[in-house]
């Protein structure tokens, strides 16, 4: 049985790139599962059409993990580690750093306080923490 939607060469080349490019983003911004995916995409469809052209809309959850079911784990694992790797910024100018210590937490015995820190970097608009 053929697919019913028409498709090029170039978009069946793509679709999956800008699947697990879609995915890689939410990832880094702390989206964890399918359906964070899924919401990431469709939160952010302005920002990643600068990149892919997205026709029908961001992907389903289902599709995301029919995708990554795909993967090779142990690859999938090596290129996000290249990536981050090679997201050392160079030019930047301003980094923005902001720590919090969740005070509430010390009420229950044995717990120290819950400190978070994360960094803005301003020119590319990437935070990580």
């Amino acid at each position: 049985m053929k697919n019913s939607t028409p498709t090029t060469k170039t978009s069946r080349k793509k679709a999956p790139k800008k699947r697990i490019v879609t995915a890689l983003a939410a990832v880094l911004c702390g989206f964890e599962s399918y359906y964070d995916i899924e919401t990431f995409g469709k939160e952010q469809i302005k920002w990643l059409k600068k990149f892919f052209p997205f026709n029908n809309g961001t992907p389903s959850h289902d599709t995301f993990q029919r995708v990554f079911e795909l993967l090779a784990p142990n690859s999938l694992e090596h290129a996000y580690r290249l990536i981050v790797e090679n997201l050392k910024i160079r030019t930047t100018k301003h980094i923005a750093i902001d720590g919090k210590a969740s005070r509430g937490c010390y009420k229950i015995k044995g717990q120290c306080l819950l400190h978070v820190v994360s960094a803005w970097v301003v020119v590319f608009a990437i935070i990580g923490g």
